[in-house]
């Protein structure tokens, strides 16, 4: 015995609305973008990735690490589309093997690094050396520096004024951003972190910070690049125009960075 015309109906029905949900969620995911972003920026990079999505209903999925963690994972094949490091030597290197579309590298942003001090002894003392090399310090917190560009730049300092850290322990953060940690609960004394971490500092009532003198180190030029291996490769390149909006680059700004003088 046939089906009923009424039953057809919902069976077409059922069968249109279940093509309708896969197509959507099918082109939910063609219209998204996937970001590797080195973790100093992942805060302003989230703030942002809310901000497009709300303006264009294209999601921005993020993914952090170290620079050097994920540029090791981008050569290996991981499906990112675009890449925000910590420094300009990563991005560079991606261009040349050909891993990075050439031309589309640009500096995003521009970072600098505050001494952090837990030591409340410490609080008069405005000099970095002081600091330092102070008796009462045990602790020194530090990026890793061979994969966290942060943490090379904390080096830099360290060997800029000839300070032996010798007789303290160090705490490697694998990142910027696990290195606060260490600070943030007390297991280091003193570290050094991005000037952009500062505003997470606002509601704690121990420790302060100085500013380190710009000469005492390499410049942090972060940039960006689009990925040869991406899929969504106009998508990518729309976020990256986003990026360099002057709205947002003044967003960017009141996280804490510098902005490359046009």
């Amino acid at each position: 015995m046939g089906l009923s015309i009424r039953k057809r109906k919902i069976i077409i029905l059922s069968a249109y609305l279940l093509f309708c949900l896969l197509f959507k969620v099918s082109n939910s995911k063609a219209e998204s973008v996937s970001v590797a972003v080195a973790s100093n920026f992942l805060q302003p990079m989230q703030t942002l990735a809310v901000l497009y999505e709300n303006q264009t209903g294209i999601k921005v999925q993020v993914s952090s690490g170290s620079t050097g963690k994920l540029y090791a994972q981008i050569v290996h094949g991981a499906p990112y589309d675009l890449f925000f490091a910590a420094n300009s030597s990563e991005p560079e290197k991606l261009e040349r093997m050909g891993n990075a579309i050439k031309g589309s590298r640009f500096t995003y942003a521009i970072g600098e690094i505050v001494l952090w001090s837990n030591l409340a002894d410490e609080k008069s003392k405005t000099d970095i050396i002081e600091i330092l090399t102070d008796s009462s310090l045990e602790t020194l917190a530090i990026a890793n520096p061979r994969i966290a560009p942060y943490g090379a730049a904390a080096m830099d300092v360290i060997r800029n004024l000839n300070i032996s850290i010798k007789g303290l322990r160090i705490v490697r953060g694998e990142n910027i951003n696990q290195t606060w940690q260490f600070l943030r609960t007390g297991n280091a004394d003193v570290g050094f972190i991005a000037t952009s971490q500062l505003s997470d500092a606002e509601n704690m009532t121990n420790g302060y910070y100085i500013h380190v003198p710009k000469n005492l180190y390499a410049p942090i030029e972060q940039q960006a690049v689009l990925l040869s291996s991406s899929k969504n490769k106009g998508l990518a390149n729309q976020f990256l125009n986003f990026i360099q909006r002057d709205d947002i680059k003044q967003n960017i700004s009141n996280f804490g960075y510098r902005l490359l003088e046009s």
